[in-house]
């Protein structure tokens, strides 16, 4: 189990998109990296596992555990939240 430590935030990133909303296919070079995903963990009292939360596409640091992808945010690095 992957547990944060020190107010830091394990984030699982959101699909990136494929498609333009017009419904142009986007080729994997042209994708942008997601800047929102639901928290998976917290040891911060500004979330709660299950929020989805914004922040800064290049922030944080990218774990691989068990075959899956995480970012693990500052708290400070979140820029918004919507609690579930």
């Amino acid at each position: 189990m992957l547990v944060p430590l020190n107010d830091r935030v394990i984030v699982k990133r959101s699909e990136a998109e494929t498609q333009t909303k017009s419904g142009l296919i986007l080729p994997s070079s042209s994708q942008e990296k997601p800047n929102k995903g639901e928290v998976i963990a917290t040891a911060s009292e500004h979330v709660s596992k299950g929020d989805i939360v914004f922040f800064s596409s290049y922030s944080g640091s990218t774990v691989n555990y068990e075959e899956n992808e995480y970012l693990i945010l500052k708290s400070d690095e979140l820029l918004g939240k919507i609690s579930q």
